[in-house]
């Protein structure tokens, strides 16, 4: 079984941060959402097929309904492959990701069942890994261990959704944890 515990983030690959957060609160009533940096997040550690690799990304995360989503804008990969395997250019879902207590025996466990490892990498105390699902469920899967920071993120997005008016529909790191906590 591919799903052994509950997704926690819906990953919708976006051109445009901020235009895609327009859309979502406008179209399904999503949000606020929290721009996760000032820019293009610092990855450490990115690995693809054994080798130093390089991805660039922006990201944010809002709530809707019962479903964290991240939207998140690629700004580009080295080596060209990578680029090609985490379908930067291609937008939409994009992944489905989840928590795991053991990040190594997790992702063997995926590679077992027929979903290969794309990419590692960190980003601050987080380690994450990415894995080719398209095959078993139609999109890759974001493995990444259960962290209190992470988690508590999570709880103040949904908290900023109960009741949300609309307003201030993205919001900066700074300005979200001001308003919401986390």
């Amino acid at each position: 079984m591919l799903f052994e515990r509950p997704i926690a983030h819906l990953g919708f690959a976006v051109p445009d941060i901020e235009d895609a957060v327009a859309r979502w609160v406008e179209t399904a009533g999503a949000g606020p959402f929290c721009r996760l940096g000032d820019g293009p997040l610092r990855l450490r550690d990115t690995v693809w097929r054994g080798a130093p690799a390089e991805w660039s990304h922006s990201t944010s995360t809002g709530q809707w309904g019962e479903l964290l989503l991240e939207l998140f804008e690629s700004h580009g990969a080295h080596p060209p492959g990578l680029a090609e395997e985490l379908g930067i250019g291609s937008y939409g879902l994009h992944h489905a990701g989840w928590f795991v207590e053991d990040l190594e025996a997790e992702s063997a466990r995926l590679e077992r069942l027929g979903a290969p490892l794309i990419v590692s990498a960190g980003i601050n105390e987080q380690d994450f890994v990415f894995h080719d699902a398209r095959e078993l469920i139609g999109v890759r899967v974001e493995l990444y261990r259960e962290q209190p920071r992470v988690v508590a993120h999570y709880e103040a997005v949904r908290r900023a959704a109960v009741g949300w008016d609309g307003s201030d529909p993205l919001l900066s790191l700074a300005e979200f944890r001001a308003r919401y906590g986390s």
